[in-house]
């Protein structure tokens, strides 16, 4: 598993061509140096062309394969820990329903998001996660997720 960061703005795309060419935005997405990054399966050089080719943990638009300009991404080490959405949900700032928070105290996490990236994750009382952010997220690092909604690569998680 890898860690793509973009190391200027770019544009990810399922073919290894010039993003101009794509006309569906289906077939592309943008990558900023201020993301988080993507989490991959696997990334190699395509022969031929200046492009890598990469799986992504999961989908965007539907797909997991996709491509990027190598001289504007990063492949890095993975994070330590992540955690990915089972079904659609809201990571919150307290460890209660998100319908009794307002919405800055709550961000929404989509099945077919991206893993976020975490420093540490434990399991605290009423069935949540207590997890640190590598990145903040409405300015804060420290959040809560409900433990039946999510799922982490941590095998043996430490509990509060």
């Amino acid at each position: 598993m890898h860690l793509l960061k973009a190391i200027q703005p770019t544009v990810i795309k399922r073919y290894p061509s010039v993003s101009a060419d794509f006309v569906s935005d289906a077939d592309k997405f943008n990558l900023s140096p201020n993301d988080p990054g993507l989490l991959v399966h696997w990334v190699k050089p395509i022969d031929g062309t200046s492009h890598y080719e990469f799986e992504l943990l999961s989908p965007i638009n539907g797909f997991y394969n996709w491509f990027a300009f190598d001289q504007q991404i990063d492949i890095q080490a993975p994070p330590k820990f992540w955690i990915k959405a089972e079904k659609n949900t809201v990571i919150k700032r307290f460890p209660i329903s998100g319908e009794q928070l307002d919405d800055a105290n709550k961000f929404n996490f989509m099945q077919n998001d991206q893993p976020l990236q975490v420093n540490w994750i434990r399991q605290v009382d009423n069935k949540h996660y207590e997890l640190e952010l590598s990145h903040a997220e409405k300015g804060f690092y420290k959040w809560f997720a409900f433990v039946d909604h999510v799922s982490t690569n941590v095998k043996q998680l430490v509990t509060a």
